[in-house]
């Protein structure tokens, strides 16, 4: 089932057509499943990633509003925003989980790769999949304990104890949402590094 769920996610075919991205210190190999039309799970998928990366721009946008606004009413009428603090902490949260996977697909989250980038890249790809494994396996724990912690927030309704006194659940329920499609994109990572790994290993041996 998981084999079905990653052949789907990454477009539906296992011919690969290998392309080469290269960066000023760096190149990464990806590989772009050769379909002419990408599978329609894979596109809604693509595409709620976009709709939470657009709502993480207009959360900072919110917060960079709310900010200006308190600095300005504390620093000229003293008259600061008493929760905007606290919401802008919430708001971080939120950011963070939002944006995850989106940024993930696209390669930009930090890494230290500078021992990477000397190896071979057939090398590179069995790296990457070992770390894309990994990194599979410890956020598939942390969205099943995210989504028990949760629920267990909405059963018992507790409350923040902080100025506003929110409910805990509907500030944290994004911790299993964000962490989820993190695990799916960090399966399709995990999938496209085979597949490259399975290229360059040809093309060796060829």
């Amino acid at each position: 089932m998981l084999v079905t769920l990653v052949y789907t996610l990454t477009g539906g075919g296992f011919s690969p057509s290998v392309s080469v991205w290269f960066c000023e210190d760096y190149f990464l190999a990806r590989v772009a499943v050769s379909n002419r039309k990408p599978n329609k799970i894979t596109r809604i998928f693509d595409r709620i990633l976009g709709y939470c990366a657009g709502l993480g721009a207009g959360i900072v946008f919110f917060m960079m509003l709310g900010i200006v606004a308190d600095v300005t009413l504390r620093h000229f009428w003293n008259l600061p925003i008493p929760w905007m603090l606290e919401v802008t902490e919430y708001g971080v949260l939120w950011i963070t989980f939002l944006v995850a996977a989106w940024l993930l697909r696209s390669e930009g989250h930090v890494k230290m790769d500078l021992v990477v980038n000397r190896l071979k890249l057939r090398t590179q790809s069995l790296v990457n999949i070992i770390t894309s494994v990994f990194g599979t396996i410890a956020v598939l724990v942390v969205t099943w304990y995210a989504a028990v912690v949760t629920w267990d927030h909405i059963k018992w309704g507790t409350t923040e104890w902080s100025y506003l006194e929110p409910l805990i659940a509907p500030i944290q329920v994004i911790i299993p949402i964000g962490s989820f499609l993190l695990f799916i994109q960090l399966l399709r990572r995990s999938y496209g590094y085979w597949q490259s790994w399975r290229v360059s290993r040809t093309e060796e041996s060829g």
